[in-house]
Protein backbone atom coordinates (compact mmCIF):
# COMPACT_ATOMS: atom_id res chain seq x y z
CA UNK A 1 0.00 0.00 0.00
CA UNK A 2 1.37 3.42 -0.96
CA UNK A 3 2.64 5.41 2.01
CA UNK A 4 2.76 2.41 4.35
CA UNK A 5 5.35 2.26 7.10
CA UNK A 6 8.63 0.37 6.48
CA UNK A 7 8.81 -3.21 7.65
CA UNK A 8 9.50 -3.46 11.34
CA UNK A 9 8.35 0.09 12.13
CA UNK A 10 6.20 0.38 15.26
CA UNK A 11 2.65 1.49 14.53
CA UNK A 12 0.32 2.83 17.21
CA UNK A 13 -3.38 2.90 16.40
CA UNK A 14 -5.40 5.08 18.73
CA UNK A 15 -9.14 4.45 19.03
CA UNK A 16 -11.47 7.16 17.79
CA UNK A 17 -13.48 9.04 20.38
CA UNK A 18 -16.67 8.29 18.46
CA UNK A 19 -16.33 4.51 18.71
CA UNK A 20 -14.42 4.11 21.98
CA UNK A 21 -14.71 7.41 23.89
CA UNK A 22 -13.70 6.10 27.32
CA UNK A 23 -10.68 4.18 26.00
CA UNK A 24 -9.60 7.13 23.85
CA UNK A 25 -9.69 9.48 26.84
CA UNK A 26 -7.56 7.08 28.90
CA UNK A 27 -4.96 6.67 26.15
CA UNK A 28 -4.65 10.37 25.39
CA UNK A 29 -3.74 11.08 29.02
CA UNK A 30 -1.55 7.97 29.47
CA UNK A 31 1.86 8.97 30.86
CA UNK A 32 4.99 7.68 29.14
CA UNK A 33 8.73 8.32 29.05
CA UNK A 34 9.84 10.04 25.86
CA UNK A 35 13.49 10.08 24.83
CA UNK A 36 13.93 13.09 22.58
CA UNK A 37 16.69 13.67 20.06
CA UNK A 38 19.45 15.93 21.38
CA UNK A 39 17.61 16.22 24.65
CA UNK A 40 16.63 14.58 27.91
CA UNK A 41 14.10 11.93 28.71
CA UNK A 42 10.73 13.59 29.30
CA UNK A 43 7.50 12.53 30.94
CA UNK A 44 4.61 13.21 28.57
CA UNK A 45 1.15 12.03 27.70
CA UNK A 46 -0.08 11.25 24.19
CA UNK A 47 -1.91 14.58 24.22
CA UNK A 48 1.38 16.40 25.01
CA UNK A 49 3.48 15.06 22.13
CA UNK A 50 3.15 18.03 19.76
CA UNK A 51 5.31 20.29 21.93
CA UNK A 52 8.40 18.02 22.16
CA UNK A 53 7.95 17.07 18.50
CA UNK A 54 8.24 20.68 17.34
CA UNK A 55 11.10 21.67 19.66
CA UNK A 56 13.25 18.54 19.50
CA UNK A 57 11.95 16.61 16.49
CA UNK A 58 11.82 19.60 14.11
CA UNK A 59 14.51 21.64 15.94
CA UNK A 60 12.40 24.78 15.64
CA UNK A 61 14.76 26.88 17.73
CA UNK A 62 18.03 25.67 16.25
CA UNK A 63 19.21 28.75 14.32
CA UNK A 64 22.68 30.17 13.75
CA UNK A 65 21.48 33.60 14.82
CA UNK A 66 21.17 32.27 18.37
CA UNK A 67 24.48 32.18 20.23
CA UNK A 68 23.58 30.25 23.36
CA UNK A 69 26.80 31.34 25.05
CA UNK A 70 25.29 34.83 25.21
CA UNK A 71 21.89 33.73 26.55
CA UNK A 72 21.73 34.33 30.29
CA UNK A 73 18.06 35.23 30.89
CA UNK A 74 15.05 33.56 29.25
CA UNK A 75 11.29 34.02 29.45
CA UNK A 76 9.39 30.96 28.22
CA UNK A 77 5.75 32.02 27.83
CA UNK A 78 3.56 29.06 26.99
CA UNK A 79 6.06 26.62 28.46
CA UNK A 80 3.76 23.59 28.02
CA UNK A 81 5.53 20.45 29.34
CA UNK A 82 8.92 22.16 29.30
CA UNK A 83 10.31 21.41 25.84
CA UNK A 84 11.73 24.87 25.12
CA UNK A 85 12.88 25.44 28.70
CA UNK A 86 14.80 22.16 28.48
CA UNK A 87 16.19 23.08 25.05
CA UNK A 88 17.44 26.42 26.36
CA UNK A 89 18.51 25.23 29.79
CA UNK A 90 20.66 22.44 28.39
CA UNK A 91 22.36 24.72 25.85
CA UNK A 92 23.06 27.71 28.06
CA UNK A 93 23.68 28.11 31.77
CA UNK A 94 20.80 30.57 31.86
CA UNK A 95 18.08 31.62 34.26
CA UNK A 96 14.61 30.77 32.96
CA UNK A 97 11.21 32.22 33.84
CA UNK A 98 8.53 29.80 32.59
CA UNK A 99 4.79 30.45 32.44
CA UNK A 100 2.15 27.76 31.83
CA UNK A 101 -1.54 28.37 32.69
CA UNK A 102 -2.94 24.83 32.31
CA UNK A 103 -2.74 23.18 35.78
CA UNK A 104 -2.34 19.61 34.48
CA UNK A 105 0.34 20.62 31.99
CA UNK A 106 2.00 22.79 34.64
CA UNK A 107 2.56 19.70 36.81
CA UNK A 108 4.24 17.94 33.88
CA UNK A 109 6.40 21.02 33.31
CA UNK A 110 7.64 21.04 36.91
CA UNK A 111 8.33 17.30 36.84
CA UNK A 112 10.32 17.50 33.60
CA UNK A 113 12.44 20.38 34.88
CA UNK A 114 13.18 18.39 38.03
CA UNK A 115 14.09 15.26 36.06
CA UNK A 116 16.50 17.22 33.85
CA UNK A 117 18.20 18.77 36.87
CA UNK A 118 17.67 22.38 35.78
CA UNK A 119 14.82 23.32 38.15
CA UNK A 120 17.18 25.35 40.43
CA UNK A 121 17.65 27.73 37.48
CA UNK A 122 13.97 27.98 36.58
CA UNK A 123 11.16 30.02 38.13
CA UNK A 124 7.77 28.60 37.16
CA UNK A 125 4.44 30.40 37.29
CA UNK A 126 0.99 28.97 36.64
CA UNK A 127 -0.18 31.94 34.57
CA UNK A 128 -0.72 33.08 30.99
CA UNK A 129 1.17 35.97 29.42
CA UNK A 130 -1.22 38.51 27.92
CA UNK A 131 -1.83 42.18 27.25
CA UNK A 132 -3.37 42.82 30.66
CA UNK A 133 -3.48 41.31 34.13
CA UNK A 134 -6.86 39.65 34.66
CA UNK A 135 -8.68 36.38 35.23
CA UNK A 136 -9.30 34.83 31.81
CA UNK A 137 -10.96 31.69 30.47
CA UNK A 138 -8.52 29.12 29.10
CA UNK A 139 -10.10 26.93 26.40
CA UNK A 140 -8.36 23.64 25.60
CA UNK A 141 -8.62 21.38 22.52
CA UNK A 142 -10.33 18.05 23.07
CA UNK A 143 -7.41 15.83 21.99
CA UNK A 144 -4.28 17.84 22.73
CA UNK A 145 -2.83 19.82 25.61
CA UNK A 146 -0.85 22.01 23.21
CA UNK A 147 -2.97 24.84 21.83
CA UNK A 148 -5.00 25.94 24.87
CA UNK A 149 -5.94 29.60 24.40
CA UNK A 150 -7.35 32.55 26.33
CA UNK A 151 -8.50 34.29 23.13
CA UNK A 152 -9.99 31.46 21.03
CA UNK A 153 -12.62 28.78 21.69
CA UNK A 154 -10.85 25.44 21.26
CA UNK A 155 -13.96 23.35 21.84
CA UNK A 156 -12.81 21.49 24.94
CA UNK A 157 -12.62 22.07 28.68
CA UNK A 158 -12.59 25.62 30.03
CA UNK A 159 -10.95 26.83 33.23
CA UNK A 160 -10.28 30.21 34.82
CA UNK A 161 -6.60 31.23 34.79
CA UNK A 162 -4.60 34.24 35.88
CA UNK A 163 -2.86 36.35 33.25
CA UNK A 164 0.08 38.68 33.65
CA UNK A 165 1.71 41.33 31.48
CA UNK A 166 5.22 41.32 30.09
CA UNK A 167 6.13 44.15 32.47
CA UNK A 168 4.95 42.04 35.41
CA UNK A 169 6.79 38.95 34.16
CA UNK A 170 10.11 40.77 33.76
CA UNK A 171 9.74 42.34 37.21
CA UNK A 172 8.78 39.04 38.84
CA UNK A 173 11.73 37.32 37.18
CA UNK A 174 14.04 40.04 38.48
CA UNK A 175 15.58 40.63 35.05
CA UNK A 176 17.11 43.93 33.97
CA UNK A 177 16.93 42.67 30.38
CA UNK A 178 15.78 39.52 28.60
CA UNK A 179 18.24 37.72 26.35
CA UNK A 180 15.59 35.41 24.85
CA UNK A 181 11.82 36.00 24.94
CA UNK A 182 9.91 33.01 23.58
CA UNK A 183 6.18 33.48 22.99
CA UNK A 184 3.92 30.52 22.23
CA UNK A 185 0.76 31.97 23.75
CA UNK A 186 -1.89 30.81 21.27
CA UNK A 187 -3.19 34.10 19.91
CA UNK A 188 -2.51 36.31 22.93
CA UNK A 189 0.64 37.56 21.20
CA UNK A 190 -1.45 40.20 19.38
CA UNK A 191 -2.93 41.76 22.51
CA UNK A 192 0.48 41.60 24.20
CA UNK A 193 2.08 43.52 21.32
CA UNK A 194 -0.82 45.98 21.17
CA UNK A 195 -0.16 47.05 24.76
CA UNK A 196 3.64 46.69 24.84
CA UNK A 197 5.69 49.84 24.29
CA UNK A 198 8.65 49.89 21.92
CA UNK A 199 10.98 50.47 24.86
CA UNK A 200 9.55 47.41 26.63
CA UNK A 201 10.05 45.18 23.59
CA UNK A 202 13.58 46.54 23.27
CA UNK A 203 14.42 45.05 26.68
CA UNK A 204 14.59 41.71 24.86
CA UNK A 205 17.64 40.94 22.75
CA UNK A 206 16.02 38.10 20.84
CA UNK A 207 12.32 37.26 20.44
CA UNK A 208 10.76 34.11 18.98
CA UNK A 209 6.99 34.20 18.39
CA UNK A 210 4.75 31.35 17.33
CA UNK A 211 2.04 33.19 15.36
CA UNK A 212 -1.48 31.83 15.60
CA UNK A 213 -4.59 32.70 13.56
CA UNK A 214 -6.81 35.27 15.27
CA UNK A 215 -9.57 37.16 13.48
CA UNK A 216 -8.56 40.73 12.70
CA UNK A 217 -4.89 40.18 13.52
CA UNK A 218 -1.90 39.26 11.37
CA UNK A 219 1.71 38.31 11.91
CA UNK A 220 2.67 41.34 9.81
CA UNK A 221 1.38 43.60 12.59
CA UNK A 222 3.87 42.00 14.97
CA UNK A 223 6.67 42.21 12.42
CA UNK A 224 6.00 45.90 11.78
CA UNK A 225 6.20 46.69 15.49
CA UNK A 226 9.38 44.67 15.87
CA UNK A 227 10.95 46.70 13.06
CA UNK A 228 9.85 49.90 14.82
CA UNK A 229 11.57 48.65 17.99
CA UNK A 230 14.83 48.19 16.08
CA UNK A 231 14.76 44.44 15.47
CA UNK A 232 15.86 42.53 12.41
CA UNK A 233 13.16 39.98 11.62
CA UNK A 234 12.92 36.64 9.85
CA UNK A 235 9.45 35.15 9.48
CA UNK A 236 7.87 31.83 8.53
CA UNK A 237 11.02 29.94 9.38
CA UNK A 238 9.12 26.79 10.29
CA UNK A 239 5.88 24.99 9.53
CA UNK A 240 4.24 26.59 12.57
CA UNK A 241 4.79 30.20 11.47
CA UNK A 242 7.68 31.19 13.69
CA UNK A 243 8.81 34.82 13.71
CA UNK A 244 12.38 35.31 14.93
CA UNK A 245 13.61 38.82 15.75
CA UNK A 246 16.96 40.03 17.03
CA UNK A 247 18.80 43.26 17.64
CA UNK A 248 21.67 44.10 15.32
CA UNK A 249 24.43 43.13 15.23
CA UNK A 250 23.32 39.57 14.71
CA UNK A 251 24.18 37.00 17.32
CA UNK A 252 25.34 34.58 14.63
CA UNK A 253 28.61 32.93 15.55
CA UNK A 254 29.29 32.35 11.83
CA UNK A 255 28.80 36.02 10.96
CA UNK A 256 30.92 37.14 13.90
CA UNK A 257 33.70 34.86 12.70
CA UNK A 258 33.40 36.27 9.17
CA UNK A 259 33.56 39.84 10.50
CA UNK A 260 36.62 39.23 12.69
CA UNK A 261 40.00 40.44 11.41
CA UNK A 262 42.31 37.84 9.90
Amino acid sequence: MSGSAPAGSPIILLPTRARFPALARRLYVHRMRLRVRNGPEMLVRVCDLEGPMHVFGLSEYDFNVIDWNRVHTVIDAGAHVGSFSLWAGLRAHCQIYALEPNPEVFRMLVENLDRAGISPRVVVRSAALAGSSRVATLSSPTRASHGASIVSDKGGAEIAVQTMTLVEAIADAGYESVDFLKLDIEGAEYELFATASLSLLSQARLIAIECHPVEGATAQQLIDKLHMAGFAVASELTTSGLVLAWHEPRWSRDQEAEASPS
